[in-house]
């Protein structure tokens, strides 16, 4: 990408990590940190937290759910138009309900209290077209985002902002945007289509939470498919076909 001084900086379309950490002692790590969620007893998958291969091998981005939860429409697809179109689309705000059941966006109530399955329906349904595809959001498209983020505003610190926010806001309203990008790392945690191999917590949830201090945009946390919270909502892709 070209900045408008003309100097150009690559973004490589991926799945990265940021600030783990481990606490504890075998076989009861706890990984933490923006990169990690706060899952994790998983001992044996962690035999080096520099390694994060062992972080991967948690969580994952499948083309087929092994675990029931909804998995990106076509992750190969993705990566491969992503890639030959030289980008992506990411929603700018959280998910919001319109009046005809779609998702809208900008200044309204969040749609929380949404199961993962039916959160990737709503994406899916957001634009019917042709020309592009509109889904869940993946890891990839998040850490990719993330990692722009960091890149084009100069805040390295990005993924472990705070967002000590106390109450739900309006989408587009908290305070939280970055390269027009809002509430990334505050506000509601948002479903994502990869998947957590620990057990009974097949879905992965990224990004800030109000219910507490420490919003995370890189975040990874497990949560059981059927669950809908109200600090939990959900953020749309395209990409062109």
């Amino acid at each position: 990408m070209k900045n408008k001084d003309n100097t150009t900086k690559t973004i490589t379309l991926g799945r990265y990590t940021f600030d783990i950490k481990a606490e504890g002692s075998a076989p009861n790590y706890t990984i933490t940190g923006t990169g990690a969620g706060t899952l994790v007893q998983e001992a044996t998958n962690y035999a080096s937290v520099a390694d994060n291969t062992k972080i991967n091998s948690c969580f994952q981005e499948l083309e087929i759910s092994s675990y029931g939860n909804t998995t990106a429409k076509s992750l190969s697809t993705f990566i491969s138009k992503t890639n030959s179109n030289g980008g992506y689309y990411l929603a700018r705000y959280e998910a919001s309900k319109g009046s005809d059941n779609k998702v809208k966006s900008k200044s309204a109530a969040v749609w929380n209290n949404v199961i993962q399955q039916d959160a990737a329906t709503k994406a899916r349904e957001m634009y019917i077209s042709q020309s592009f595809e509109s889904d869940l959001v993946n890891s990839y498209a998040w850490d990719t985002a993330i990692v722009f983020i960091q890149t084009y505003s100069g805040d390295n610190d990005y993924s472990k902002q705070n967002s000590k926010n106390t109450s739900l806001a309006n989408t587009g309203t908290n305070g939280d945007k970055v390269c027009n990008i809002y509430d990334m790392a505050s506000n509601t945690t948002e479903w994502s289509t990869e998947t957590s191999s620990y057990d009974g917590y097949p879905c992965t949830l990224r990004g800030g939470t109000y219910h507490s201090s420490d919003g995370c945009a890189g975040a990874r946390g497990g949560y059981i498919m059927s669950d809908s919270y109200d600090d939990i909502s959900f953020r749309s892709l395209l990409y062109i076909k």
